[in-house]
């Protein structure tokens, strides 16, 4: 199977349906090495919170970054699997930031087999710090269900590629735009507790304008429900 000749012809048949996609992840992508490599990130005194976050914006950039290169390559299911790790990764972002009590429970952690919290429990904590309501959450938490049905290879899920139409098309612009929605949630909220004064206000707009546009860039559902 040659591999690169298959994702090369994959992508110049579909390109133009991913444009845009791949256009929001490039400024998600700047976005988050902006907050990142930020002075109010950087500079302030290291705390376990702190250290934590470091930690973990590293891997959320990357962890974007390789559900892109699956998605424009033709990989919609792995690049659906990656995106529900992102889920994971970017709310356990959200909740420890600014909380060294949860960046300690965080680094002792030595169970291999389960988080120190349920994605849940992530996702209500976090639901509450950006002020969503009870229906907000279940949304946000429903999405997660819908990205492990692809990672787990559940039957309902699978079937998708007996649609009619290009399902890696589809799954590639899903995993893209929610990656992005999933990236813009924990630097947002890293940047609503860590950044100070103008910075905060001016840096949580050019958020909000990018959370608009993933908004507008996830594909309708219609066809699983």
């Amino acid at each position: 199977m040659n591999w690169n000749h298959w994702e090369q012809n994959w992508y110049e048949k579909t390109s133009e349906h991913l444009m845009s996609h791949v256009a929001l992840a490039k400024e998600v992508h700047d976005f988050v090495e902006h907050v990142a490599t930020h002075e109010q990130i950087m500079l302030p005194p290291t705390t376990e919170s702190r250290s934590v976050e470091r930690i973990l914006l590293r891997r959320l950039g990357e962890e974007y970054r390789s559900l892109e290169l699956l998605a424009v390559r033709g990989h919609g299911f792995q690049a659906m699997s990656a995106c529900a790790n992102l889920f994971e990764l970017a709310h356990m972002v959200g909740h420890i930031v600014n909380d060294d009590a949860e960046a300690a429970r965080w680094l002792a952690s030595n169970n291999r087999d389960r988080l120190p919290w349920s994605i849940k429990t992530l996702v209500t904590n976090n639901g509450r710090k950006i002020g969503w309501d009870a229906a907000r959450v279940d949304e946000e938490y429903g999405r997660y269900g819908f990205l492990c049905g692809f990672k787990h290879n559940n039957p309902v899920f699978t079937r998708v590629l007996t649609l009619p139409g290009d399902a890696d098309l589809y799954l590639a612009q899903f995993a893209l735009a929610e990656g992005a929605h999933l990236a813009l949630v924990a630097v947002g909220l890293v940047v609503f507790f860590r950044f100070e004064g103008e910075q905060c206000s001016t840096v949580l707009a050019r958020s909000n304008d990018l959370f608009a546009r993933a908004a507008v860039a996830i594909p309708s559902l219609d066809r699983f429900q």
